[in-house]
């Protein structure tokens, strides 16, 4: 599954410069990995500071509180919760990198969908409200 979705992403990129298909390709390797240690969460901070976004930088927070929690002195010393921060930093990472090759698509789909709304609320009469004097 991993090679397929490596593969995916390297056709999705091949449209992009060769520096910026180098840094979705590094997200999209540090995403899809099957298994990630520590020091893999600082490889897509490039990318982040490239295209930076809300996203990234929930992600860099996350990755930043996963790693200060490895160190076994170090200002949060939780190490019974490291695996949460560390999926959650994943599938930050992931939501970034969609946004990031997709975001045209998606605030075209969110358009649409405020359309389709204010059409069913013309409809309606403007509303629950409107039928009441």
């Amino acid at each position: 599954m991993w090679y397929l979705l490596l593969m995916v992403f390297a056709f999705i990129c091949r449209t992009k410069n060769g520096f910026e298909s180098l840094l979705i390709y590094c997200g999209a390797l540090v995403a899809f990995s099957p298994s990630t240690a520590n020091q893999y969460l600082a490889i897509p901070v490039a990318l982040a500071a490239v295209f930076p976004n809300l996203l990234f930088f929930v992600y860099i927070v996350a990755a930043t509180l996963q790693l200060c929690m490895q160190i076994p002195e170090g200002p949060v010393a939780l190490g019974r919760l490291n695996g949460h921060y560390s999926s959650f930093a994943i599938q930050v990472l992931t939501c970034a990198l969609a946004w990031l090759l997709w975001r045209t698509q998606f605030v075209r789909l969110l358009q649409h969908i405020g359309r389709e709304i204010e059409v069913q609320l013309g409809r309606n009469g403007g509303g629950p409200a409107s039928g009441s004097t």
